[in-house]
């Protein structure tokens, strides 16, 4: 190569370099602006220590005292020498702290969501509770929202619900620091987390993370349960993350109240379903990290781009089909402050008497997310199926019967405050049922003939109901419907257990459910 040819390459690669660093620049730039701008105008709530960094956080616990002690401890029992003890400290603490980017989150991160969520789903947001929630909390109170946990797609459904509000730091499982699942969850604000770890150093530091982020006024969103329901129902709460948040009170000079939302998530479709099930059939005990990764890379890398590679090509020809609602609400937060107020002297209890509390307080929890998890058709009509006398899987079911134990089961949910969703096909109904109540209570109508009116807009949205849960019942080929009755499929039993299930208000199955007064 000539000198002069070696000067045109050299000058050509700092070209191309200068080039790149200037687009590269103002691309990011933009793409602040327009994140800024998007906070400004909706008023998102973003908490500053996010953009505090990872080195704030590593001084921060770097110069903890009870972190020092805890790795003095380990050094005399387990035979650590200091600067090992140091080096894993220094490891989990990057392991835990996020790289938290507003115009990832903004301008990737909720539009990713919202594509995914709104080509798989119909999602429904709850936007009457959000608003009751957001409105009733004080300004400075530090939120946790507290999760049913359905689907891998829960931060998905959560995140686009509240991306106009504000920007959540979700504690992850480990399954998902593989790339590039943990650059983009660490980009998004979320922090990972050892569920099944024991190591008490580790422990100590992730109390210290949790307490500092706390301290510092960031929101948190988590999952009580800590796993995905492996039969529809509940998983008992775990009270880690929530004792070690309850222990911030303890601090005299962190005077902000903590204020704990109950979040209810259902979908017509889990898209983990026939796995989380297989598990649950196959075994008792919990699944591995490894089964934990293969399912979310399955989901991730194969069954959901294939749903949305067929469903574009339904949306190409006119065809197209999701699968039922994705559907969202919020209950009446807990105010910590009132809590303690309840439990004079609980922070100073030894761990197992403090924890027996937090115990009890993370079951009444769940048992305000029960009661905000919402009634979708599935779920509704699964439900309607396993309650009728007989074996459903054994004849086939007439739809007037089905849709009887539907107005009974909708009657029934809405008695206890259970939110029933509908969305558009349900937007007439709706709209005569208001104006049916408006003129009942103006006695502008005989309440007997509101009654009758009201009957028959039940039966009306009943039938909608069914339509909508035999539709996506049937496209899993799991349901025949026609002339008048459906057929189910004896092998997809623990399908439709699965999700008569996840109405966690109603009785356990077997167990008849009472109509309230005045059901048909």
């Amino acid at each position: 190569m000539t000198p002069m040819l070696a000067l045109y390459v050299v000058l050509g690669i700092l070209g191309y370099e200068v080039v790149r660093y200037l687009v590269v620049r103002a691309v990011r730039s933009r793409l602040r602006r327009s994140a800024w701008d998007f906070v400004e105008r909706h008023r998102v709530r973003i908490d500053p220590f996010k953009f505090g960094g990872r080195l704030l956080i590593r001084h921060e616990l770097a110069n903890d005292l009870e972190i020092e002690q805890a790795m003095l401890q380990a050094v005399r029992e387990r035979g650590l020498t200091l600067e090992q003890a140091r080096d894993l400290v220094q490891e989990w603490i990057d392991e835990m702290a996020p790289r938290f980017s507003l115009a990832t989150y903004i301008k990737i991160g909720t539009r990713v969501a919202a594509a995914a969520l709104k080509t798989a789903f119909n999602p429904v947001v709850d936007h009457e509770n959000l608003h009751k929630v957001e409105t009733g909390l004080p300004a400075d109170a530090v939120r946790v929202y507290m999760i049913n946990h359905r689907s891998n797609f829960d931060y998905i459904l959560v995140s686009y619900a509240l991306h106009q509000r504000i920007a959540l730091s979700w504690a992850v499982g480990e399954w998902a620091r593989v790339w590039p699942l943990e650059t983009l969850f660490k980009a998004f604000g979320a922090f990972f987390i050892r569920r099944k770890f024991k190591d008490p150093l580790y422990h100590t530091c992730l109390r210290r993370y949790v307490q500092l982020i706390t301290k510092r006024g960031v929101t948190q969103g988590f999952f009580p349960e800590g796993m995905l329901s492996r039969d529809g129902s509940f998983n008992e709460a775990r009270v880690g993350l929530l004792d070690y948040i309850l222990l911030v009170k303890k601090d005299p000079e962190f005077r902000k109240d903590i204020r704990l939302i109950p979040v209810g998530v259902q979908f017509d479709r889990v898209v983990e379903d026939e796995m989380l099930v297989a598990e649950k059939q196959g075994r008792e005990r919990p699944p591995t990290v490894v089964e934990k990764l293969v399912s979310f890379l399955t989901l991730t890398f194969y069954r959901f781009p294939r749903a949305v590679t067929l469903n574009l090509l339904r949306i190409v020809l006119r065809r197209p089909f999701r699968q039922g609602y994705a559907a969202i609400s919020f209950g009446e937060p807990v105010s910590i402050d009132a809590w303690l107020a309840d439990h004079p002297g609980v922070l100073d209890l030894e761990k197992t008497a403090r924890q027996a509390e937090v115990k009890r307080l993370a079951q009444s929890l769940m048992d305000r997310i029960a009661k905000v998890v919402p009634a979708t058709p599935v779920p509704l009509v699964c439900r309607a199926l396993l309650e009728g006398d007989g074996d459903p899987f054994a004849a086939p079911v007439a739809r007037s019967d089905l849709v009887a134990r539907l107005g009974a089961l909708r009657k029934r949910l809405r008695a206890d405050a259970v939110p029933v969703i509908g969305g558009s096909e349900f937007e007439g109904t709706a709209a005569a049922r208001r104006k049916l109540e408006a003129t009942t209570e103006s006695g502008a109508r005989r309440p007997e003939l509101a009654q009758v009116e009201g009957e028959l807009l039940e039966t009306e949205e009943a039938e909608t109901t069914l339509r909508l849960g035999v539709d996506v019942l049937r496209r899993r080929r799991i349901l025949a419907a026609g002339d008048g009755h459906v057929r189910l499929e004896p092998l997809a039993r623990p399908i439709y257990e699965y999700y008569a299930r996840s109405l966690p208000t109603l009785p356990a199955l077997g167990v008849p459910v009472k109509a309230p007064a005045g059901a048909a």
